[in-house]
């Protein structure tokens, strides 16, 4: 996710705390997530971390898969109306 966050997303200290626990240091705070490989289980979890840079991961279906990437929610509604795209409401965990 960091790579798709245009610079929104930067953890350090990364480390695995066992099988289904990532800890991570973001913003001088450290933060434990479940890291799913699905991105609309990771998003939610990541987005209220970002959400003072402007930026929200956002979930755009691209059968047979999902595209993710960093938007503001003015490219999102700019999407939205222009190319009519829609994007993932994400599930918080």
């Amino acid at each position: 996710m960091e790579k798709n966050s245009r610079g929104a997303f930067q953890p350090v200290d990364i480390r695995d705390v066992d099988e289904h626990l990532v800890e991570f240091a973001f913003n001088g705070t450290l933060h434990t997530l479940e890291p799913w490989k699905y991105p609309g289980k990771l998003a939610p979890q990541i987005n209220p971390l970002i959400a003072q840079t402007g930026y929200q991961f956002e979930g755009w279906n691209q059968y047979p898969g999902c595209i993710v990437v960093a938007l503001s929610s003015e490219e999102k509604q700019r999407l939205q109306a222009e190319r009519n795209w829609f994007f993932y409401q994400w599930e918080a965990n």
